[in-house]
């Protein structure tokens, strides 16, 4: 089987185009000839058959198909071809697994009674497996933030703790600061302001977490901090300090 080479962009075959003429008297007009092909091709990818087109002077062409699916070598007739200068052959053939096409043409004579050889190189190419993308960046300096408070850190069940929130953004882009705060129990009296008030709802550890943003919400971009405030029990709530003597 006709086999091609499918790493290399280089001489992957010769083609010896022999032209015989057929019998009868040498340089008679409308003398014609043959071309006999044959290719040895070099181990690789697989070529099952080979187009071929042959040009001549007045406009002669003669095209078709070779079929090296079952050989190593290209061997063929063409004919009739008549007998005159300027003639051209080209050569085309694609692998079977449509990775590799091979190209490649040469020029020769037809010369009554006369034998021509010619070597065609083909050239075989793999599609390209590479892209390109094109792209625009955007600096962008993302916020820090600065101070995160509580005023007081603890208070009674019921009681309100002040909460402040300082963040800068440097090129003050893509958009203004945003805050958000996040708590772990209680209520904020507005979780998008910078300053807003914490009410403690149970007794026991409350996380505060603040996150603010400049619209860039790539990963990384938004800067977050947190604070842990207690919230104590009223006096008296354990039946201690509250209850009265007998």
């Amino acid at each position: 089987m006709g086999n091609v080479d499918a790493r290399t962009l280089a001489l992957c075959g010769a083609l010896l185009v022999s032209v015989a003429s057929c019998d009868g008297p040498a340089t008679r007009v409308g003398d014609v000839g043959a071309v006999k092909m044959s290719l040895d091709v070099a181990g690789g990818g697989t070529l099952s058959s080979v187009a071929y087109l042959v040009s001549g002077p007045a406009s002669f062409s003669k095209t078709g198909s070779i079929d090296v699916s079952h050989s190593a070598t290209i061997a063929a007739a063409i004919s009739p071809l008549p007998a005159g200068t300027g003639f051209s052959i080209a050569l085309s053939a694609t692998s079977t697994d449509g990775g590799t096409m091979c190209i490649g043409s040469a020029s020769f004579d037809v010369v009554a009674h006369q034998t021509t050889s010619v070597l065609v190189h083909l050239l075989c190419r793999q599609p390209t497996t590479n892209g390109t993308i094109s792209f625009n960046g955007a600096l962008n300096v993302c916020p820090l933030i600065d101070s995160l408070g509580a005023s007081p850190a603890e208070v009674f069940v019921g009681g309100s703790i002040a909460l402040a929130g300082q963040a800068h953004d440097t090129d003050m882009a893509p958009s203004p600061l945003a805050y958000q705060w996040v708590t772990s129990s209680g209520a904020l009296s507005n979780a998008a302001a910078q300053n807003p008030t914490f009410t403690c709802s149970a007794a026991g550890l409350v996380t505060v977490t603040l996150t603010v943003t400049d619209g860039d919400s790539g990963a990384g971009c938004p800067d977050t901090q947190s604070i842990t405030l207690t919230c104590t029990g009223s006096a008296g709530a354990d039946g201690g300090a509250g209850t009265s003597g007998p």
